[in-house]
């Protein structure tokens, strides 16, 4: 149990990966030829994002890491303070080359409209079929976050 928590956000990461592809054969069958693009926020730490990239290369090594961008500024939600994952991912999907998918990283809580509620709290959020998604350590405790 103790390694699942550790992982939990690294395997996160793993499935947001694959949930942009429209199916689990077709993720397997154009792994190799699609290249993940990580995109921190401001927000992730150099430190964290050589981790985490450290993780995602050994499962699949084809990555490209750019530079840290500020949030969309339409992804704000203020009454809640968080921000909007499908306003991120919108905005990412239109930033993204072809043949690629772009993961963005934040320590900022984030959120989407889950049926009646309209700002529910989320680890993470992808297009599928797509090209982007996003994934947060807000919700993970202090001690599995640098996992």
């Amino acid at each position: 149990m103790e390694v699942f928590k550790k992982n939990i956000f690294f395997f996160i990461f793993i499935l947001l990966i694959f949930s942009c592809e429209k199916s689990k054969e077709n993720a397997i069958e154009n792994a190799e030829e699609k290249t993940i693009i990580i995109q921190p926020f401001k927000d992730i730490s150099p430190k964290q994002l050589i981790e985490i990239s450290a993780n995602i290369r050994k499962i699949y090594p084809k990555i490209k890491i750019l530079e840290p961008i500020d949030f969309p500024k339409n992804a704000f939600y203020e009454p809640r303070n968080r921000y909007r994952a499908d306003s991120i991912i919108k905005y990412l999907r239109t930033q993204t080359p072809e043949n690629c998918v772009t993961l963005a990283l934040t320590n900022k809580d984030i959120s989407v409209t889950k049926g009646k509620v309209a700002d529910f709290g989320v680890m993470g959020l992808g297009y599928r079929p797509g090209n982007a998604c996003v994934a947060s350590t807000f919700r993970l405790n202090a001690e599995n976050k640098s996992e």
